[in-house]
């Protein structure tokens, strides 16, 4: 019997608008190489963003990729193989220069320069991880002083703040102004002692077990993915929360919680 690794659907009747939104982004994402889970997350997103009902489900191997990424650089071997087809060029010139010349053998010239391709280089871990600590420590402050718009700009949806999942930024938005009439003298009273980086796989393995979380399972987030514990002091004691930063397509603020 044959095992199906994922599946994407819906629970309900979709509209029109809703399934092309859904199937442009999620397609785009797969052509692109990210995973099911990841190209799930872009379809949903793309319905969200236009404020249309979210019927969508996906289950199963959801890390699945079935392409790879566009290549966009030159492989170590295409470079060398263009390298050597130019240098068999000129040593071919040369040798029909000397044939013509008959015993007037001009110097041969120098062979060209082998064909120079930039390679890309991936960012260092410690890059990056010092990148995801200035984005959340930025968010932080916006948060701590009541700046809804940085706070706002900086966060990706969806977005799981206070208990709940926010669809959208203008969802988000109210639901920070609202916490902010109530909350933002005791915000301002708070100052961060640590930022700790480290992926989600890392803190499941020092026995947080993640991957039954719902809100984890919920964001469509993976184990690659940043989980930041972050110290706080409030007046003479400390509290911890948690923030999750998406890695990929690029570094996002995705949600806090305890």
């Amino acid at each position: 019997m044959s095992v199906v690794d994922a599946v994407v659907g819906t629970t309900d009747a979709v509209g029109d608008e809703a399934a092309r939104r859904f199937s442009s982004a999620f397609y785009r994402g797969m052509g692109n190489g990210l995973s099911v889970g990841d190209a799930f997350r872009d379809g949903c997103d793309a319905v969200a963003l236009n404020d249309l009902t979210d019927v969508f489900h996906c289950s199963g191997n959801v890390a699945l990729v079935l392409a790879g990424p566009p290549e966009r650089t030159w492989s170590t071997r295409a470079r060398a193989g263009v390298a050597l087809l130019l240098t068999a060029i000129a040593t071919a010139i040369v040798l029909v220069t000397v044939l013509r010349s008959g015993t007037d053998r001009p110097e041969p010239a120098p062979p060209p320069a082998p064909l120079s391709v930039p390679a890309v280089i991936p960012e260092d871990p410690a890059e990056e991880r010092a990148r995801v600590e200035g984005l959340v420590g930025e968010w932080l402050g916006a948060w701590m002083s009541g700046d809804t718009d940085s706070f706002v700009r900086l966060a990706s949806v969806p977005f799981y703040f206070d208990q709940r999942i926010v669809l959208t930024k203008v969802e988000l938005r109210a639901a920070f102004d609202s916490l902010k009439t109530q909350k933002l003298d005791s915000w301002r009273a708070i100052t961060i002692s640590r930022i700790k980086v480290q992926t989600a796989g890392e803190l499941q393995s020092e026995g947080r077990d993640l991957s039954r979380d719902r809100v984890f399972g919920s964001l469509n987030l993976s184990l690659d993915d940043y989980a930041v514990i972050i110290t706080l002091r409030v007046g003479e004691r400390e509290e911890g929360m948690l923030v999750v930063v998406r890695r990929r397509p690029s570094l996002q603020i995705v949600g806090t919680w305890d």
